[in-house]
């Protein structure tokens, strides 16, 4: 991760659609970056979601569940797009 100029101790993480969706819901693509901004800020700020999240997608340990947590602290959504 270092050789490629990305940190440790945040959690990469990425979002794609299609190109055919993207020119259907331009609108939609301008807010995805402040709206997974503002579902991070939900997430910060109520450490009970973590839990109910973590049994969606079948976590079970404790320790990987506070460690996602703690990456996603330091999250912030950028928005890059490439063609």
């Amino acid at each position: 991760m270092k050789a490629a100029g990305l940190r440790s101790d945040v959690l990469y993480l990425q979002w794609m659609v299609t190109e055919k969706w993207a020119k259907a819901n331009p609108e939609a693509v301008r807010r995805l970056p402040a709206m997974l901004n503002e579902a991070y800020a939900v997430l910060k700020r109520d450490d009970g979601l973590w839990p109910v999240l973590a049994q969606r997608i079948n976590i079970t340990d404790p320790a990987i569940v506070a460690a996602y947590r703690d990456l996603a602290d330091a999250s912030t959504i950028r928005r890059t797009v490439r063609s």
